[in-house]
């Protein structure tokens, strides 16, 4: 099955607008925005449950595209299976976040 992340991705219009240009033109993007378990259209993506490796040509292509956009314009947030694997990139205010509770079984 392998290790699995939740992924949650938001853009600023301007470069949701772009992307949204780039799936046009290349298959492998439009198959991991079409994977999404939500979006609103660019904007805000999120996976549920997915390989989020380095090396997979997908997210690879993702990645490019996050690097080479203003980091103000964006913000990713990763959350892997292990409790302290965390990731956030870009700083966009966006209106995603991670939130923690303790509840009872």
């Amino acid at each position: 099955m392998g290790y699995r992340s939740e992924v949650a991705i938001e853009l600023a219009e301007k470069e949701a607008k772009i992307l949204e240009l780039l799936c046009e033109q290349d298959e492998d993007l439009k198959n991991l925005i079409g994977a999404c378990d939500l979006r609103d259209g660019c904007e805000s993506l999120y996976w549920g449950s997915i390989k989020w490796y380095e090396g997979y040509k997908n997210i690879d292509k993702i990645n490019t595209f996050l690097e080479n956009i203003d980091p103000g314009s964006y913000c990713l947030i990763r959350l892997g299976e292990e409790y302290d694997d965390t990731e956030r990139l870009g700083y966009k205010d966006a209106s995603i976040y991670i939130s923690r509770s303790i509840e009872r079984w």
